[in-house]
């Protein structure tokens, strides 16, 4: 099973879709699950569970390396030195606070499931924050949208809640927002718009797509310039 799900996120990434490789480990939390659901060995199913999720943050982490610049590398391994630290100090805590706090004997295979799934579930989110970090064409990202504000273009930003990378969708004609309201009409603003405050630091599903778009130069000339656009968002 580890073997196999290996091979599926290799082919994924090879192909560099995010969005795919996002999709192939939401697979695997819904196996593991559906092995928990069976009431089974549950233990063996948490434990199977980790190791996907330490063989996989390997492989991204190996694939991410090698699209950086030597400058980047280095920073990423010192993100990375950092990660581990805190994985070090999270698994002890999760660790005494099941044993003084939880339900289940020290040792036992309920209490080693319990471990072992807490472990998992904070390794696959570092796993999933490298793998948004990877070069792509097109990401499905779970995003606040932060503000809308005008200058010499309009600024349409978002964050991603897993890296914290802020993008700016400025190339509002590109961008699919049908049926949600991030901008209303303002006939006293530049651009004629503003961001809705209903929505405001609100969480969203976007999928979002890298472009070849019609641009413009600061002395007005049109140019062609590759941008973000929004091709799909919804309130999540």
């Amino acid at each position: 099973m580890i073997q196999k799900s290996i091979i599926i996120i290799l082919i994924t990434l090879s192909f560099n879709c995010n969005s795919q490789t996002i999709k192939t480990i939401e697979n695997i939390e819904l196996a593991h699950q559906n092995c928990l659901d069976k009431g089974g060995y549950m233990k063996g199913c948490s434990v199977e569970y980790y190791n996907q999720a330490d063989s996989l943050l390997n492989v991204v982490y190996k694939k991410l390396k090698l699209k950086l610049s030597a400058e980047e590398q280095l920073k990423l391994k010192k993100e990375q030195l950092e990660w581990l630290k805190k994985r070090d100090k999270y698994f002890q805590k999760v660790y005494s606070e099941e044993k003084n706090f939880g339900n289940w004997r020290e040792g036992s295979n309920d209490f080693d499931m319990v471990i072992f799934d807490q472990k998992a579930k904070f390794v696959f989110e570092r796993v999933k924050v490298l793998i948004k970090k990877l070069p792509s064409d097109t990401k499905i990202m779970t995003m606040t949208f932060e503000e809308y504000e005008e200058g010499d273009y309009p600024h349409l930003i978002f964050k991603d809640i897993y890296s914290e990378e802020e993008y700016d969708f400025r190339f509002l004609g590109e961008n699919n927002l049908k049926g949600v309201s991030i901008l209303i009409d303002d006939n006293d603003a530049a651009f004629g718009l503003k961001a809705n405050p209903k929505y405001l630091k609100k969480t969203f599903i976007v999928e979002t797509k890298k472009k070849a778009v019609l641009d413009s130069d600061l002395e007005g000339k049109t140019i062609k310039s590759n941008g973000w656009v929004i091709t799909s968002i919804k309130l999540k």
